[in-house]
């Protein structure tokens, strides 16, 4: 989990990214107020069922770019993958943004 305080429209805040290597990752927002505003998170996985291969090849290149926008946006934020991580925390990270893990297989 990394944690950060700022403010966006005026209104203070604190980010946290929380992860867990059997769940869906969660980047959450939350004002003083006690309102909650979700963020984008690194995606686990896609849904390839009845696609064509076209389809499946382009929504997998889809999957990957959103996942490494994501994953630029957490580093700009400071919410770097550290060894501290879980090592299957840091795996699961990386099979998520690195298309040639899975076609080197």
């Amino acid at each position: 989990t990394r944690f950060d305080i700022g403010t966006a429209d005026g209104r203070e805040h604190l980010d946290y990214y929380a992860m867990h290597r059997m769940t869906s990752d969660r980047h959450v927002r939350m004002f003083a107020d006690g309102e909650e505003e979700w963020l984008p998170c690194i995606a686990s996985m896609y849904v390839e069922k009845g696609a064509t291969e076209a389809e499946r090849k382009e929504e997998e290149e889809e999957f990957y770019a959103r996942n490494q926008a994501v994953q630029k946006l957490l580093e700009e934020k400071g919410f770097v993958m550290t060894d501290d991580a879980h090592g299957s925390a840091q795996f699961n990270r990386y099979l998520a943004t690195h298309p040639e893990a899975l076609r080197s297989c």
